[in-house]
C-alpha cells in the first residue's frame, strides 16, 4: 500500500498541476481571444483608414490632373501671347522704319521746295485773284505774292519750312 498511496498523491499532483495549467491555459485564450477580437477591430479600422486615404489619393489625383490640364491651357495661351507680341513687335519696327522714311521724306520734299521757292523768286509770274488780273513783277511783289510762291510757301510750311502760308489764292499760269 504505501507505494499506491504515493502513486496516488502523485496523481493528485499531477491532476491539481493539470487543473491549474488548464486554467491558466483557458485564462490566456481568453485573452488571446479578446486580444484576437481587437485586433480584428483594429484591422478593420486599418482598412477603413486605408479606404479613406485612397479616396483621398484619387481625389487628389483628380485635382493634380486638373492642374496639369490647365497648366497646358495657360502655356498655350502663353504661347499665344508671345506670337501676338512678337508680330506687334515686328509691326511696330516696321512703323518705326515707315516712320523715319516718312520723315527723311519730308525734310527731302522741304529741301525740295525752298529750292524751288528760291529759283521761283527769280520769275515774273501772271495770276488771277479773286477775279482780277494782276502781274508781278518779282516774288517779293510790289503788288503781292504768285500763286505758285504762295502754294511753294504752303507745302514748305507744312513740312516745316520757315516759309509763311499765304490765304487762299486762286492761279491760272505761270
Amino acid at each position: 500500500g504505501k507505494g499506491f498511496a504515493v502513486v496516488a498523491q502523485e496523481v493528485r499532483e499531477l491532476a491539481q498541476r493539470s487543473a491549474s495549467a488548464a486554467k491558466e491555459i483557458k485564462q490566456l485564450i481568453t485573452t488571446s481571444s479578446e486580444q484576437v477580437k481587437t485586433g480584428a477591430k483594429l484591422v478593420n479600422e486599418t482598412g477603413e483608414a486605408l479606404d479613406s486615404i485612397v479616396s483621398g489619393v484619387k481625389e487628389v489625383n483628380e485635382h493634380v490632373i486638373a492642374i496639369v490640364t490647365a497648366a497646358n491651357e495657360q502655356s498655350a495661351g502663353l504661347q499665344e501671347i508671345n506670337q501676338s507680341i512678337n508680330s506687334i513687335d515686328q509691326v511696330t519696327q516696321q512703323n518705326a522704319a515707315v516712320a523715319e522714311q516718312s520723315t527723311a521724306a519730308s525734310l527731302s520734299l522741304s529741301e525740295e521746295v525752298t529750292r524751288i521757292d528760291e529759283k521761283l523768286k527769280g520769275f515774273k509770274t501772271r495770276f488771277k485773284e479773286r477775279g482780277k488780273n494782276n502781274n508781278v513783277e518779282s516774288p517779293e511783289g510790289k503788288e503781292g505774292n504768285s500763286p505758285v510762291h504762295s502754294l511753294t510757301n504752303k507745302v514748305a510750311h507744312s513740312f516745316g519750312g520757315a516759309a509763311a502760308a499765304v490765304k487762299d489764292e486762286a492761279w491760272e499760269e505761270f
